[in-house]
């Protein structure tokens, strides 16, 4: 997130270093200790965010099918150019919030906490791989490497192990 919005990699070819990938370990953390620190200041905040007040951002990365995966396992995330363009063009006629997700009549998709809390998990649970840990869709090692304390692509344990303390 950033003051105009969300932000997101847009692959390059004449750069190396720029690439694509998910950063849900991160996001689930942030969230998590961001939840702890809230209720210690408001103890009884979770009742006032039982509303439909939160969103989505409509970041253009989608998941590769499985055929793919398993053609490529280093090469799981694909960027949507198409979708990209049109947000962009979206963010300039109506600021920031273009860049949010929203349902076929243009209208932001609202949900409530509790929603917004089991959507990380499930997530995760689609890309669990048993007796391995979680499956990380990206296309940069150095994350994995964040995450497994080992270099290259594939399996993140830590955030595995993270969540079921």
């Amino acid at each position: 997130m950033t003051s105009s919005g969300v932000d997101w990699e847009v692959p390059d070819p004449e750069d190396p270093w720029v690439s694509i990938g998910y950063w849900g370990d991160h996001q689930i953390i942030y969230l998590l200790k961001f939840l702890e620190l809230k209720a210690k200041i408001d103890p009884g905040f979770l009742g006032s965010w039982s509303d439909s007040n939160f969103v989505f951002a409509d970041v253009p990365y989608q998941l590769a099918s499985w055929d793919k995966t398993l053609a490529d396992p280093r090469d799981t995330v694909e960027f949507d150019q198409e979708r990209h363009d049109k947000l962009m063009a979206l963010k300039e006629s109506t600021g920031g919030d273009g860049l949010l997700l929203r349902d076929e009549a243009g209208e932001l998709i609202r949900v409530g906490l509790i929603e917004k809390l089991l959507i990380p998990p499930m997530a995760k649970l689609g890309q669990l791989i048993p007796g391995g840990g979680i499956w990380m869709n990206s296309q940069k090692p150095e994350w994995n490497d964040a995450n497994n304390a080992l270099a290259g692509n594939g399996l993140s344990v830590v955030a595995a192990a993270f969540n079921l303390r």
